[in-house]
């Protein structure tokens, strides 16, 4: 009985191209590597919807207040200090950067 004996290079293609698949799926642009990071960019993601939406509930809020006839003279005066920056006799004022 003769045994077949397959040539060296068909093994080592073989392995090469095992090789070649194991490192795609653990580096390749769909690999194990990729999806850590899609996930760590979710996390981040997240968290900055969160801040965006407790800003966007402020703002709904302030818009809110100003609607009303007439608007608040709290919310008028705390809108007029910090957008135009108004103070009001006897305020101290710090300035930065002096």
């Amino acid at each position: 009985m003769k045994r077949s004996r397959r040539p060296p290079f068909v093994l080592l293609g073989a392995l090469l191209a095992t090789a070649y698949f194991i490192a795609h799926s653990v580096f390749g642009t769909h690999g194990l590597r990729a999806k850590d990071k899609l996930i760590e960019r979710s996390g981040h993601l997240e968290r900055e919807i969160a801040v965006l939406e407790a800003v966007r509930f402020r703002l709904h809020r302030d818009v809110a207040a100003l609607s009303s006839e007439p608007p608040h003279p709290d919310i008028v005066e705390t809108a007029a200090r910090a957008a135009l920056g108004f103070v009001r006799p006897g305020d101290l004022v710090a300035v930065p950067g002096r």
